[in-house]
């Protein structure tokens, strides 16, 4: 992949990969502030390293050996703009590394689903809006349903009802 321009991921195939692969490196590239506040954590949150992107700009032989050149690299950032310029260096520089499309903006929209319970009267759906942790419910009896506790984006429950 040295130098080749790479498809840059969704945020939902980067939860895909948080849970499939272990040695996934997360390079952020969002200032020291924005990555206090709030980044990206799974039930296994792989290894991550916050390097501002104008390092990048500014003193790229100081900050591009202190990212591991042996494992794959997710560049992430804000909208997803800056971490595809960084990406871009890093494959460049021969690293594996790809962008997250719309960073975490797009990492805030990811939702998983899994039932909660059932029985044959009765279904109970969690949905997990995994970027910030945020829990809702469907509760399915025959052709009715409820939603509990929902999310602002309701074309997760729209699609599934």
């Amino acid at each position: 992949m040295s130098g080749k321009k790479s498809e840059p991921i969704s945020a939902a195939e980067l939860l895909i990969r948080l849970r499939s692969n272990p040695s996934l490196f997360i390079l952020d590239v969002r200032n020291e502030e924005d990555y206090k506040s709030w980044r990206i954590e799974d039930i296994e949150t792989p290894e991550t390293l916050n390097i501002p992107y104008i390092d990048f700009i500014e003193a790229p032989e100081e900050v591009i050996p202190k990212v591991p050149k042996d494992r794959e690299i997710v560049a992430l950032c804000g909208k997803g703009g800056a971490s595809d310029y960084v990406a871009d260096i890093l494959r460049k520089e021969g690293y594996s590394a790809v962008n997250i499309t719309g960073g975490m903006k797009a990492w805030g929209s990811v939702y998983s689903s899994v039932t909660a319970w059932q029985d044959d009267d009765c279904k109970i759906v969690q949905f997990n809006r995994v970027g910030k942790g945020c829990l809702s419910y469907v509760i399915v009896s025959g052709a009715e349903a409820a939603i509990v506790d929902p999310a602002r984006h309701i074309d997760q429950y729209l699609s599934f009802l």
